[in-house]
């Protein structure tokens, strides 16, 4: 009896990598969704920071990826609106100094 549950315990994907049982896991638990405005500020943070919303999109992404979507669109929208400000930029000086 006493065989069969450390067998259970040793059958978790954590031991068979590491040789050891993490404590609170749970074979077959399911993770919990962002909440909504957990998204949202993801979003936000990534049109702020989009380096940072990068890299949290690189490091979820094998991990949490129905969660690392909301930093990713974060990163693209951000990514897109400063690319969009650089060329707006560069469209308006080259009018000013006379290029155009």
């Amino acid at each position: 009896m006493i065989e069969e549950d450390e067998k259970e315990q040793n059958t978790s994907p954590f031991h068979e990598m590491y040789g050891y049982r993490q404590e609170g896991y749970n074979v077959g638990e399911e993770e919990k969704p962002l909440h909504f405005l957990f998204k949202i500020g993801f979003i936000v943070f990534g049109i702020i920071f989009p380096l940072f919303a990068f890299f949290f999109y690189i490091i979820w992404k094998h991990d949490r990826p129905k969660d690392a979507k909301w930093p990713g669109i974060g990163f693209l929208l951000g990514f897109l609106i400063n690319f969009g400000a650089e060329v707006f930029q560069f469209v308006m000086n080259l009018i000013r100094y006379g290029h155009i």
